[in-house]
């Protein structure tokens, strides 16, 4: 799974995926960014069957994904 996103301005950013439970699986992306459209692989082919949370800060604006992992 390819993650799509934009940065208006230099800034932090941070995408971390996490189980049903809250626990953190996979740190993805944490560090600062230049503006533009970024796109991040989700690393999704290596995690179990089942639901998570992709949590995506970037700035001061977080927005949660649900992802449904099914083979």
């Amino acid at each position: 799974m390819t993650l799509t996103y934009n940065v208006h301005e230099y800034c932090f950013v941070q995408v971390v995926l996490y189980d049903m439970l809250g626990n953190s699986v996979r740190n993805v992306y944490s560090g600062y960014s230049n503006q533009g459209l970024k796109s991040l692989s989700l690393g999704t082919e290596a995690l179990s069957n089942g639901h998570y949370v992709c949590r995506v800060r970037v700035g001061e604006n977080v927005a949660y994904i649900n992802i449904v992992v099914s083979r």
